[in-house]
């Protein structure tokens, strides 16, 4: 799957894709928005997106590209 990440100044977005293996088009399975983590640390940060992955019932370990 698929990471994208939109980060503006007020919002950052995170979708999930499912890519396609015969070169069609990738396949959304879902997506986040949040307000732009302006303090955060690094490792704040992968929290957020661990515990959002959770809710969803999805796998890290799934992304095999940002």
């Amino acid at each position: 799957m698929l990471l994208a990440l939109d980060v503006g100044n007020t919002n950052a977005v995170f979708g999930l894709y499912r890519l396609n293996s015969h070169g069609g088009k990738s396949k959304a399975i879902t997506h986040w928005r949040i307000t732009t983590p302006r303090d955060q640390t690094a490792d704040e940060f992968g929290i957020l997106l661990q515990q959002l992955f959770a809710l969803r019932r999805l796998k890290t370990e799934s992304v095999t590209g940002i």
